[in-house]
């Protein structure tokens, strides 16, 4: 993992949006496969406001590991999230059910708890409806256990007719907001990645980037110049000949047509390369691309590492990301396979050691 991509990265979307709005660094997921302890440390060196999460186990390691730091909980769908009333964390809250609990634990506590309101603009999966808002934060005004300091929002896509009516949605509830609350609304939200590249009119005081932090530009594309974060490297671990006629791997898949040398690299789909990530595909080896050959099994693969002048153990192999070769980036390999590259990068095994390079 390259901290210092990490930190490019939130610097080159902190400047794309302007010194006014701030950044909520999605960190949720162990940082999109990243690692979240030494993601968030880099993105909160790195000026983030807030670092978002979405499970109440993510929070609380973040506040043990980082107390400086300003965690915020995206969802309210995990019933212990009410512990963490009493903490710095920020909480959501996506329906009224949980605001009477969150008053009530607060007040027992004798403190109040930090509440961002999420708006349903068109999602349809959490959050208010738009016309339910002003009896909401009347409740909440009412109740000293709760202080709303934040309103957000979520968009499916963006660039279209249907994306531009959410906005102009949740505009609207924000004008209404300020209103009834005035500066005590110090976090409004609706941008992801997508949403922040796209549609500068929703960047409002803050934006929440996630999957554009580690190097994907939502949509294709480079005009920020993010640089990706994650690499997935292995040693060679055998160099063998294949006489051609002979198969490699599973069902007999690819038969060499003419004699190889071929490298066994010990990374295969339980570990979260995946066996679609096999046919046309290629890993860098010694400055080369070598197409990798046969099905990829659950903890190995194969490369024909023939053409290599020198093909040896421990040399090695990038599967992905450390190259200037477009061909490695993640986009190529989700385009290839029929996914996106948020499901790689997730789907790295906990197994993988995470190495880090950088500064953190």
């Amino acid at each position: 993992m390259d901290l210092t991509a990490l930190a490019a990265n939130a610097s080159a979307l902190q400047t794309y949006v302007g010194p006014s709005t701030g950044l909520i660094a999605v960190v949720k997921d162990n940082a999109y496969g990243h690692g979240l302890v030494p993601s968030a440390t880099s993105l909160a060196r790195a000026g983030a406001a807030l670092l978002a999460v979405s499970a109440v186990s993510e929070a609380r390691v973040l506040e043990k590991a980082l107390p400086q730091a300003t965690v915020l909980l995206l969802n309210d769908l995990d019933p212990e999230l009410v512990d963490l009333v009493g903490s710095e964390v920020h909480l959501t809250s996506t329906s009224p059910q949980l605001l009477p609990r969150l008053h009530d634990r607060a007040v027992a506590l004798g403190t109040s708890v930090p509440v961002h309101l999420k708006i349903d603009t068109g999602m349809n999966r959490l959050g208010f409806p738009a016309t339910e808002l002003v009896e909401v934060l009347r409740f909440a005004t009412s109740h000293k256990g709760l202080a709303v300091v934040g309103l957000c929002t979520h968009l499916p896509d963006y660039g279209t007719v249907a994306a531009r009516a959410q906005l102009e949605i949740f505009s609207e509830v924000v004008r209404t907001a300020r209103s009834i609350l005035g500066p005590a609304l110090r976090y409004v939200h609706a941008a992801n990645s997508g949403v922040l590249l796209h549609h500068p009119e929703a960047h409002h005081t803050h934006v929440r980037p996630g999957i554009a932090l580690y190097g994907i530009e939502p949509g294709g594309g480079s005009r920020l110049g993010l640089r990706p974060v994650m690499s997935l490297c292995a040693p060679i671990v055998q160099v063998r000949p294949v006489a051609a006629g002979r198969s490699i791997g599973y069902r007999r898949a690819f038969t060499a047509d003419h004699d190889l040398l071929v490298g066994v690299v010990p990374i295969g789909y339980g570990h979260g390369f995946l066996r679609s990530f096999g046919p046309g595909g290629t890993a860098l080896v010694g400055g080369r691309l070598v197409p990798v050959v046969g099905d990829i099994s659950m903890d190995m693969l194969c490369l024909d590492l023939t053409t290599l002048p020198d093909p040896r153990p421990g040399q090695e192999a990038v599967l992905f990301g450390r190259s200037e070769d477009p061909s490695l980036r993640v986009e190529a390999l989700a385009l290839r396979s029929g996914l996106i590259p948020y499901e790689i990068m997730t789907g790295m095994s906990a197994q993988l050691p995470r190495c880090y390079h950088g500064a953190a």
